[in-house]
């Protein structure tokens, strides 16, 4: 049985990603759960959950240009 986030999960998701452009996101649907990873070869940053408020709010918090989007 595959396990498929929810259509607003991944709205949310491809919206976030849409201004933060350093992330990538994707589910893995063998383990159920969202893993997103900054996109820069250095980074270490790196989060996964199931939940997509989660992972959002991690990348949110590390994300260089965070404090652009803040203030929105």
């Amino acid at each position: 049985m595959t396990n498929l986030p929810t259509p607003y999960a991944v709205a949310r998701i491809a919206v976030f990603l849409e201004d933060h452009r350093s992330w990538s996101a994707f589910w893995d649907k063998r383990n159920g759960l969202w893993r997103v990873v900054e996109d820069n070869p250095v980074s270490d940053l790196y989060a996964e959950s199931r939940e997509a408020d989660v992972v959002i709010r991690y990348m949110r918090v590390h994300s260089r240009d965070a404090t652009v989007h803040m203030a929105r």
